[in-house]
C-alpha cells in the first residue's frame, strides 16, 4: 500500500538520503533509532512538508514528484518499512500514541463531520501540520490522519 498525496516538495516523512549522518540542517528532523534498520536509525522529518509547524501541508504531487523533490532537497522518501517504525514509536504502539485508538487525537476521517477522507477534496480537510499536538510519535507528528504518506517502495502487512 503505497500513501500520500501532496502538490510539490516532499512528503513527511521524509529521510534524509545518507542515514547514519546527521543532516546539516536537523531543525524540525527527528532521529528514529532502530535495531531492524540496516544502520541502527534514520532521521525523518518531524512534520507534513513543507516540514514546518503550524503551516498546511501540500497536497496532490505524485509519487514521481515527491521522489524529485525529496532528492533536490538532499532527502528521500522513507521505506514503508521506516514508516511503519516511525508510526508505532519506540513503544511499538498501534496507534504510536497508544493501542487503543482515540478518535479525536489526530486528524482522521472519522473526526470529520463530513466522513471524507484526506485523500478527497485535500485542501479543504486538511489542517495544519502539528496542530494536532498530542497527535505525534516521539516527535515526528501527522503519521495518523491528515495527508496520507508516500513511501519509497510498496509494503504489504
Amino acid at each position: 500500500m503505497t500513501l500520500f498525496l501532496f502538490i510539490a516538495g516532499c512528503p513527511e516523512p521524509i529521510v534524509y538520503q545518507q542515514d547514519s549522518i546527521q543532516p546539516p540542517d536537523i531543525k524540525h528532523m527527528v532521529k528514529i533509532v532502530d535495531d531492524a534498520h540496516r544502520q541502527g536509525s534514520f532521521w525523518i522529518d518531524a512534520f507534513e512538508y513543507p516540514n514546518i509547524p503550524n503551516q498546511r501541508p501540500l497536497a496532490n504531487a505524485s509519487f514521481d514528484q515527491a521522489k524529485q523533490a525529496c532528492a533536490d532537497s538532499g532527502k528521500r522518501l522513507c521505506t514503508a518499512q521506516e514508516w511503519r517504525r516511525a508510526c508505532t514509536g519506540s513503544a511499538n504502539k498501534r496507534f504510536g500514541y497508544g493501542d487503543t485508538y482515540e478518535r479525536e487525537r489526530c486528524h482522521t476521517a472519522s473526526s470529520l463531520d463530513s466522513g471524507h477522507t484526506s485523500m478527497m477534496q485535500a485542501q479543504e480537510f486538511l489542517v495544519d501540520s502539528g496542530s494536532k499536538q498530542y497527535c505525534q510519535t516521539d516527535g515526528v507528528f501527522d503519521l495518523i490522519g491528515n495527508l496520507e504518506e508516500w513511501v519509497l517502495d510498496d509494503w504489504q502487512g
